[in-house]
């Protein structure tokens, strides 16, 4: 189940961990959450991007 104030909903998860979808995902993220990039760059790990899409 995803929540996301106030709303709920039952979702399906796909992780998108590496390839061009990935970086343009967190991307798209890290202008709303900008501290995601330094996030990023401080680690040595590729930072999983997951998809919800609701069912």
């Amino acid at each position: 189940m995803a929540v996301v104030a106030p709303a709920q909903y039952e979702a399906r998860a796909t992780p998108i961990t590496g390839g061009s979808e990935r970086d343009r995902l967190y991307a798209q993220h890290a202008t709303t959450f900008p501290g995601f990039l330094d996030y990023e760059r401080q680690s040595s790990r590729v930072i999983p991007v997951v998809v919800l899409q609701r069912i």
